[in-house]
């Protein structure tokens, strides 16, 4: 929806919201729950493969859909981490000088 701030956007104006989400994520409880939470997850992804034959039909399939789990519980980890920090501006594209065309 055209001019509706994003849900970042929106937390981000609450001065308390921010300050409370940066105290949690300094909290040592936090961090251990969140790597214990983190081992527990690639746990449960890696068991659903176990004992698959891996030249098995859908076993490509199957790898590259547990791939993706785990890259979608690292970005939202991310996501989660930087929700208090204003966005970033995009950096300029930055040229390589060697393939320059000359």
């Amino acid at each position: 929806m055209p001019g509706k701030p994003s849900p970042r956007a929106e937390f981000i104006k609450s001065a308390e919201f921010v300050k409370q989400h940066n105290t949690m994520l300094d909290s040592g409880v936090f961090n251990r729950g969140e790597e214990v939470a983190t081992a527990e997850f690639v746990r449960a992804v890696v068991t659903l493969g176990a004992g698959k034959d891996l030249d098995g039909p859908g076993a490509q399939q199957g790898a590259a859909a547990s791939f993706y789990m785990l890259v979608g519980a690292m970005h939202y980890q991310e996501v989660f981490r930087r929700l208090a920090e204003p966005y970033q501006t995009p950096k300029a594209e930055q040229k390589i000088e060697s393939l320059k065309a000359n």
